[in-house]
């Protein structure tokens, strides 16, 4: 598909959707303001070592559940840095808070350096992580590149037929995991 004289690749095909849940849900109240959600200003941090490349900020936070309509490319990602962690290799963080990002392009980065914060800027419903690699650094003309974490615990899986809009049905699966990709509706631990 072409748009803009791009052509958009498989950008999200193995990206990720991360939030934080606290006893079964990821907002208070009616999580109607940024503020109400647990992801809301959380820590990014960098996945491996690299080199910044690209860093779009100053996009406002939306309201929660009101989806914004991109009115230009640079829309679609919010607030975003991208890092080449090797050769034709590069970690794309979108979504984040505007005026947390603490990184400039040219920067090396050393894995779990915070690089901002999460926000709801962009096309989002919420405050949430979004995290893919991609063979460019471009959201729309990257292919998008499996990848697995070294280790991480699962803690269970939303059982998405029994959930509901506020609140999370979680089965219980506790086991330490190697070498793995997370599995959509998974709950994880990260060391």
């Amino acid at each position: 598909m072409a748009i803009d004289g791009c052509r958009i690749e498989t950008g999200e095909t193995f990206a990720i959707d991360w939030n934080r849940v606290k006893n079964d849900k990821i907002y208070d109240v009616d999580g109607k303001t940024v503020e109400q959600h647990y992801a809301f200003e959380q820590d990014v941090l960098a996945v491996a070592d690299g080199t910044m490349v690209s860093i779009h900020d100053g996009i406002p936070d939306e309201t929660p559940f009101l989806l914004m309509l991109p009115k230009a490319k640079e829309d679609y990602g919010g607030n975003h840095v991208i890092i080449e962690i090797a050769p034709n290799v590069f970690a794309l963080y979108e979504h984040q808070h505007p005026g947390s990002l603490t990184v400039k392009v040219g920067d090396a980065v050393k894995a779990g350096l915070a690089l901002g914060k999460i926000g709801n800027t962009g096309p989002s419903e919420g405050p949430h992580l979004h995290f893919g690699l991609s063979d460019e650094p471009d959201v729309f003309s990257g292919r998008s590149l499996p990848f697995v974490f070294d280790r991480f615990t699962s803690v269970g899986a939303i059982d998405l037929d029994a959930s509901k809009a506020d609140r999370l049905v979680i089965l219980p699966d506790s086991r330490q995991i190697r070498s793995a990709y997370p599995l959509y509706g998974g709950i994880q631990n990260y060391p």
